[in-house]
């Protein structure tokens, strides 16, 4: 399975933390370059579509404060 997690200070915007999966055995760098899970591919500093995120971000925020759909039709 292939993700990543960021974990970020909520007050100061600091990245305390990141991690990529899959990762890759350092003994044994040609199996992971011939791999199609692409283990070298740091999936959490690539850039994403904006748009995908963007969606996430007002979905949960509508969400959170009750907006309801009435509103926008």
């Amino acid at each position: 399975m292939a993700g990543a997690i960021v974990v970020i200070e909520n007050a100061s915007g600091k990245i305390k933390a990141l991690v990529s999966s899959p990762t890759f055995d350092a003994n044994n760098v040609a199996a992971a370059l011939e791999s199609d899970a692409l283990p070298f591919f740091n999936r959490a500093l690539a850039a994403y579509n904006c748009g995908s995120v963007f969606k996430v971000l007002v979905a949960a925020a509508a969400l959170y404060y009750n907006v309801s759909l009435t509103h926008f039709c």
